[in-house]
């Protein structure tokens, strides 16, 4: 009987080998898959149906890469009439497999391409020469379109004199430029502008005809009049009480001394 720690390793070797063989089992071997794409690419060449070709052996490239699909695209571009694309496939064969037995018949092959996959990239320079000059045509006419637009719009014409100052000067505000309390245009007739203190213009207001209008706030109502008034009356009562006071002193006014000057008889007067 074998001891515990050999029976022990050789249990874990059986169920290492056990999960090996199982996991190969529920994996598919990759070569089989792209043998399949293989033999369904070759069926789609055969029945002249070469994008599809093309397709299946790229398939098989992924799955297991082999100089022998780029030769096979190749050889269905070739057959599709894609020059270009069947060059680009044969020297893909030729570089990844240098010494492979038909090089000579695929460097004659490639020869063969050559002038038709230079016919075509020129064709297709020339089609996106084309397709620039007329995307620069089309943006250039659209620029025409634009400014014949914008001259064709109506020239704003200044309106026609009245010969009324006041009238001209109105007819004359542009109320969409008017954002900001923007001086009204002098008169017409007007004299030069005079300059102001910071150097630009201002234009002395025309005469208008029209007399300043008065306040219609009555006279009574002012602060002033009342003023005026209570002035009017202190002076008033002033010079009465200075009047009876003189008519009491008449005829007891001592004598002057001699040589001091005399009063005059004539009215007191008042200063404010």
């Amino acid at each position: 009987m074998l001891p515990s720690r050999p029976r022990l390793l050789l249990l874990l070797t059986l169920i290492v080998a056990l999960f090996g063989a199982t996991v190969a089992i529920a994996q598919p071997d990759p070569r089989v898959e792209a043998r399949a794409h293989y033999q369904a690419g070759v069926a789609k060449y055969n029945a002249a149906q070469y994008d599809e070709a093309v397709a299946e052996f790229r398939a098989a490239e992924q799955l297991a890469p082999s100089p022998m699909n780029d030769y096979n695209i190749g050889l269905a571009l070739d057959r599709k009439g894609d020059a270009a694309g069947a060059i680009a496939a044969y020297r893909a064969y030729l570089d990844r497999s240098p010494n492979a037995a038909n090089r000579a018949d695929v460097e004659a092959s490639i020869a063969k391409l050559k002038p038709a996959a230079d016919a075509a990239s020129a064709a297709a320079a020339e089609a996106a020469r084309q397709a620039a000059e007329q995307a620069a045509a089309a943006e250039a006419a659209r620029r025409a379109a634009e400014q014949a637009a914008a001259a064709s719009q109506p020239i704003p014409q200044p309106p026609a004199a009245t010969g009324d100052p006041d009238l001209d000067r109105v007819a004359m505000v542009d109320l969409n430029a008017m954002r900001g309390a923007q001086p009204l245009p002098p008169p017409s007739g007007a004299g030069t502008p005079a300059p102001t203190p910071d150097g630009t213009s201002a234009t002395a207001p025309g005469p208008t005809g029209d007399a300043p209008k008065k306040s219609s706030r009555p006279f009574y109502k002012s602060p002033v009049f009342w003023v005026l008034a209570a002035v009017g009356v202190y002076v008033l009562i002033v010079l009465a009480d200075d009047s009876s006071n003189n008519n009491a002193q008449t005829g007891r006014m001592l004598p002057l001394p001699e040589g001091a000057p005399r009063m005059s008889s004539g009215p007191t007067l008042f200063s404010f």
